[in-house]
């Protein structure tokens, strides 16, 4: 039995006396990404055998000599050919009927099977589909390479697409959003923006080649739809169809941002996409999931100023909506700017002692003290109105603050019970109604 091209490159090393990491440092290429290449788990590209071969001191051919898959990547020649065929036939698509068009044929079969082959797509982990339209044709025609376990469709999640331009000139290398969640989140009016914003976003989260960094495409659409894909556009490659480059190249592009694809992948977790959205939403607005609090050196102008005004001395505030993290776990986050506006309400005093002294701060020329969410964040599902209120938030100097963390039971005992009747009443105003004996418990102290 023939091997593969990992097993081969895992032999050739290991006969040479070369780990891992010297491998990496040879090729510059992370020891995860050579590890799923030595054991099969990934296809290197063509640029990227090349730089292993080089790296070991063999040939490229001698990797490529047992593995058809890969010989068939380099030879195949029809995928441009198909791609501009496609083109050619879409610009005259209004003199022939929808069902049965050739170009429909080689926009949803043929091209879909030369990117599986000549790519080696895991069809297991990959979807690769086309669409010309549902019962007529859209203006937009496209090929998508799919992560099965983010989306198997266009309208939702983060998907591959190769878009081609309304006026059939051009086609786009598209790592691209689904419009349906930013739609229902936002509504019609704002979705244009706001999937924008995400683009942004997780451009500042994720490692982009420098070929693929056109950060908008035009794809000369007038409607909706086409709007949206321009919009939801993050990262790509554009190609003019009248001078495509050859086959290997349009496969070393695609995987290339298959790996980016790979790297939002590991990004989303055990979320769905809409979780990871919530999550990347509320983490741009401001709202934080770590288990620090704030402290008096983070009060500037613009987070007292009126306009941020977050008393909630006038009844119960609606609770924030939880967030699940790359883990799967719910969490609860919290916003900082209340903990800023409760150090505030406390005239930056130690509520356990109002004489107990730190500091000035230099950022703030305040007195230093920190933040402290009397009923742990962690808690919010049991109430239903929010706990992160300036009501359940108290101003501690830093020796007070971990003591309620790490002290004996009967210290902690003695503090939590001084600003629990200090809190009480102002905790129920806000609709949040807990006892003593229950606050405690969530310390651990029986």
């Amino acid at each position: 039995m023939e091997k593969g091209i990992g097993e081969m490159i895992k032999d050739i090393r290991k006969k040479k006396g070369m780990n891992l990491s010297e491998l990496e440092k040879l090729t510059g290429m992370g020891i995860s990404k050579l590890s799923r290449i030595e054991n099969n788990h990934q296809t290197p590209t063509i640029e990227e055998l090349n730089i292993i071969a080089t790296s070991l001191g063999v040939s490229y051919k001698d990797l490529i000599e047992g593995d058809k898959p890969l010989i068939r990547q380099t030879q195949s020649g029809d995928l441009v050919e198909k791609i501009k065929r496609a083109g050619k036939l879409y610009a005259l698509k209004d003199e022939e009927a929808f069902t049965g068009a050739e170009v429909g044929r080689i926009i949803t079969k043929e091209i879909p099977m030369s990117l599986i082959a000549e790519a080696n797509i895991n069809q297991d982990k990959f979807l690769v589909a086309g669409s010309i339209g549902k019962g007529q044709f859209a203006e937009i025609p496209w090929i998508a390479i799919f992560n099965r376990k983010i989306t198997e469709s266009a309208t939702k999640g983060i998907y591959i697409a190769y878009l081609y331009t309304a006026d059939m000139k051009g086609i786009y290398l598209s790592l691209n959003q689904g419009y349906t969640y930013f739609r229902d989140k936002f509504g019609s009016r704002q979705a244009k923006v706001e999937i924008e914003k995400m683009a942004a976003t997780l451009r500042e989260l994720i490692f982009i080649p420098e070929n693929m960094k056109t950060y908008s495409i035009d794809l000369k659409a007038t409607k909706s739809l086409g709007k949206g894909y321009m919009a939801g556009h993050i990262a790509g490659k554009y190609y003019d169809l009248e001078n495509m480059p050859g086959d290997d190249t349009l496969i070393l592009d695609l995987l290339e941002l298959i790996d980016v694809y790979d790297e939002i992948n590991l990004l989303i977790g055990n979320r769905t996409p809409e979780q990871f959205y919530d999550y990347l939403v509320a983490k741009k607005e401001g709202w934080v999931d770590s288990e620090d609090e704030v402290d008096s050196t983070m009060q500037t102008q613009e987070e007292t100023s009126e306009e941020n005004n977050f008393d909630d001395e006038e009844g119960p505030i609606d609770r924030q909506e939880p967030v699940v993290d790359r883990g799967g776990n719910i969490r609860f986050l919290w916003n900082p700017k209340v903990a800023i506006q409760a150090l505030k309400k406390a005239q930056y005093k130690c509520e356990i002692n109002d004489a107990h002294e730190t500091f000035i701060a230099k950022s703030s020329n305040k007195p230093y003290v920190e933040s402290h969410h009397l009923i742990p964040i962690s808690n919010s599902a049991m109430f239903g109105f929010s706990i992160d209120i300036t009501a359940n938030i108290c101003s501690l100097c830093p020796n007070c603050h971990r003591a309620i963390h790490s002290a004996t039971d009967e210290v902690k005992r003695e503090m939590l019970t001084k600003l629990y009747e200090k809190r009480k009443e102002r905790l129920e105003k806000s609709g949040i109604y807990i006892t003593l004996e229950k606050l405690l418990n969530f310390y651990g102290i029986e």
